[in-house]
């Protein structure tokens, strides 16, 4: 009997699905404690990002022979740890000791390797990263520059990895062009060739060439490949990821890279021209989600279905680039980031019949900024542009999508207040602080009937630069110190449905409002996905000060 009570405790645990549950149940009994450990070890990777805690993880793991099962239930590592200059060496052998007693370690996370493994001048460490062999996912994803550790891991491993993401800044580039090529990338990963699934690349830039080869990596269904130096061929694309079907992101162009294409409509045109001939013999089969912006995603010229697409850097002069690639792939879900500072006529025949006739996700994100430095900036609309304005607009483009079930509607406003040059609309501004969320619903709910859930967020900060004041500020030799500061940040988030929870067929009278709860599970179940770039702008990617988030004396 007693056997029986702890495999049904076992089963309950194992049913529970996140962690401050299972932790709840670790305090039911001293039985329940010991069960819940092992579904804890299993559940997330094990953040070891202090000196204090490889000890103690260290002796919780392999320090009482009577819990030497411990390191076989051990799933997922995140590494990133500068000890105490005098320990380095110690700290370093009790990782490597993890590392050897983790039979079973399926995930491994290096935040910021290059100056991890240069403090601890430990070879031994990334040689016994290597040597795991059990592993399915690595992700090393520094910012800053190549790290040799990273690649040699990455080369010498003997796990058969399903998931790769690298930041490029940690791999070997072109000398030449100073940018990642395909063959390279084929000779890092070609021995993981048959069993990687999911390629991700970030933090660098990849150039193509028309008939560049690399791999081929006939497993891979997703591919996540960073900013692009140049033109987007897909016959390289498609040689190097024969079997994808999931996930292409190719990203945006560069920004300094990329700017002579970006300037260059025929060449672009070109590119296009000459990928949608090559599809007409060698394609992809589908594809389930892709991303990137206006630019790339005009000269990739798909033709296979695509189920979403995530565009980024809308605005009214690639309009209709944006209206092409999406005629030519109709998806029944989109994702647009439209830059608002170039002009408004961007919504007039935003979305082609071809798609409003699929179409049932939208998410839209409005961004407003006064300093928007990309080509194209409309002057007399970031001075001018009016709240009331951009949302018939919206409304407007709305009003032919007669199967749109689920909306997104993201506004953020940034205003940076200090050049005079630099004026910016106080209507608008001060429209978006206080915007009525309900109201707004209302009126997106009533020019899409169709809709069942609606979403708002509106988002904003003040920047500008502050001259502290100094004593011997009279003296000619005296520089100021220039501080660009942030005030007035917020973000609000609101969820309405005339669908009944509880009796989804019954529609309600009226527009209800839905917990945070509520709207983080059907966001997330509904993939009303915004990019990563998205979530920088509006700033939930970080913690704010109650400084920051103050009023600016410059708030009209």
């Amino acid at each position: 009997m007693h056997n029986l009570n702890l495999d049904i405790l076992e089963n309950v645990c194992s049913s529970l699905a996140d962690i401050p549950t299972v932790l709840a149940f670790s305090l039911v009994s001293h039985a329940c404690h010991a069960i819940s450990i092992k579904s804890l070890l299993s559940m997330e990777p094990i953040p070891l990002t202090k000196e204090a805690t490889v000890r103690s993880f260290h002796h919780f793991l392999l320090g009482d022979p009577k819990t030497k099962d411990r390191p076989r239930l051990l799933r997922g590592l995140i590494i990133d740890v500068l000890p105490d200059y005098d320990t380095r060496a110690e700290v370093a052998q009790l990782l490597i000791d993890i590392l050897e007693h983790a039979a079973h370690l399926e995930y491994l996370e290096l935040p910021s390797p290059k100056y991890m493994f240069e403090y601890f001048e430990c070879p031994a460490l990334p040689e016994a990263m290597s040597r795991v062999s059990t592993l399915r996912e690595f992700v090393s994803a520094d910012r800053q520059s190549w790290c040799s550790d990273v690649e040699a891991i990455v080369k010498r491993t003997r796990s058969p990895l399903k998931v790769v993401r690298l930041g490029l800044y940690d791999l070997t580039f072109s000398e030449e062009t100073g940018c990642l090529r395909p063959a390279m990338l084929g000779r890092l990963l070609e021995h993981l060739a048959p069993t990687l699934e999911v390629l991700e690349l970030t933090e660098g830039n990849v150039l193509y060439s028309q008939g560049d080869r690399g791999g081929p990596f006939p497993a891979v269904r997703s591919a996540l490949l960073g900013l692009q130096s140049g033109p987007v061929w897909t016959d390289v694309l498609v040689n190097m990821f024969p079997s994808l079907d999931g996930i292409l992101d190719i990203g945006p162009l560069h920004g300094h890279d990329g700017a002579p294409l970006r300037a260059d409509a025929p060449e672009q045109a070109r590119v296009r021209a000459l990928n949608r001939a090559y599809q007409e013999q060698h394609s992809w089969g589908k594809l389930d989600r892709v991303v990137g912006d206006t630019h790339t995603l005009y000269m990739l010229g798909l033709t296979c279905p695509v189920r979403h697409f995530m565009v980024d850097r809308v605005c009214s002069h690639r309009k209709q680039a944006l209206v092409d690639f999406l005629r030519d792939a109709p998806p029944c879900r989109l994702k647009l980031t439209i830059l608002l500072s170039q002009g408004l006529d961007v919504f007039d025949g935003l979305v082609p019949e071809e798609v409003a006739s699929k179409l049932t996700h939208l998410v839209v994100m409005l961004a407003y900024d006064n300093c928007e430095t990309s080509s194209g900036a409309d002057a007399a609309t970031v001075q001018i542009i009016k709240w009331e304005d951009v949302l018939s607009k919206v409304k407007s483009s709305l009003r032919h999508c007669h199967h749109l079930t689920y909306l997104l509607l993201i506004v953020r406003c940034g205003i940076y207040v200090n050049e005079p040059d630099l004026d910016y609309s106080r209507d608008f501004a001060t429209s978006i602080r206080s915007l009525d969320h309900e109201a707004t619903a209302r009126e997106l709910k009533d020019a899409a009937p169709s809709l069942r859930y609606v979403f708002v967020t509106s988002n904003g900060c003040f920047s500008g630069v502050r001259i502290p004041k100094e004593e011997n500020s009279e003296r000619a030799d005296w520089e100021p110190a220039y501080d660009l500061v942030t005030r007035g940040w917020f973000i609000t988030r609101t969820g309405w449905t005339d669908v009944d929870i509880d009796r989804p067929e019954v529609p309600l009278q009226h527009l209800r409002r839905l917990n945070d709860e509520v709207i983080e599970g059907v966001v997330r179940s509904q993939d009303l996905l915004i990019n990563p770039e998205d979530e920088f702008w509006l700033g939930i990617d970080r913690e704010w000060s109650e400084e920051e988030t103050a009023d600016w004396p410059y708030l009209p």
